[in-house]
């Protein structure tokens, strides 16, 4: 996946990525450091139907990282906890006849948990999705059967047999689905274009 993705003048970083697969079946989850350091749990593994399913999500996590989304969310968590520290020496004088100054560490708290345990912005995910399943398709995994991952995982959590934090992390409704479906075609085309189709044909030939 890594191997195809976009040029340095789109914008993505080319680092030493590194695969950890952690051994726990009944967390589904994957996310990508700034490091380039991809943390994959055997949970989301087992939980795709397909080694395509796999490659479309692991494409959309490298995404992330070669676009720097997330440092992207760090910087601004910099910046609010700089503004905070300004308020807080600001209002001194306040904070010094008022025992606890808790709304603004709730202002804080609060801004954190959306900049760093909520999801992604749309737009941000939009964006690995396109690459990712473009990524995935240059390395001949059809996108077709990629794009069924988040449906098998919404399938998955309704069973309800296991901690679904990638969807959490990564909520797909309806809009995220016509987005997907949207970006099939121009994924199709990059697959026959890099002869996975006809190197499909041809292994399904020698079978017969």
């Amino acid at each position: 996946l890594a191997a195809n993705a976009p040029p340095s003048d789109q914008g993505a970083l080319h680092l030493n990525y590194k695969v950890h697969v952690f051994e726990n079946p009944n967390l589904v989850s994957a996310f990508c450091l700034p490091s380039g350091d991809l943390i994959v749990f055997t949970g989301l593994i087992d939980a795709c139907c397909n080694k395509e399913e796999l490659s479309f999500l692991l494409g959309h996590e490298l995404a992330h990282c070669m676009l720097a989304h997330k440092t992207e969310h760090l910087s601004w968590w910099a910046l609010v906890n700089f503004f905070t520290d300004f308020l807080r020496e600001f209002w001194e004088v306040a904070e010094s006849q008022i025992s606890s100054f808790q709304p603004l560490r709730l202002f804080q708290h609060k801004v954190a948990e959306v900049l760093l345990t909520y999801p992604y912005s749309e737009e941000m995910e939009k964006e690995a999705d396109k690459i990712g399943l473009t990524m995935a398709a240059k390395a001949c995994y059809d996108p077709v059967k990629g794009c069924g991952a988040w449906t098998n995982l919404r399938g998955v959590e309704a069973k309800g047999e296991k901690k679904m934090e990638y969807l959490v992390l990564h909520p797909c409704d309806e809009r995220r689905h016509g987005n997907i479906a949207g970006l099939v075609s121009e994924a199709c085309a990059v697959w026959k274009a890099s002869g996975c189709s006809l190197a499909v044909n041809t292994s399904t030939a020698a079978k017969k």
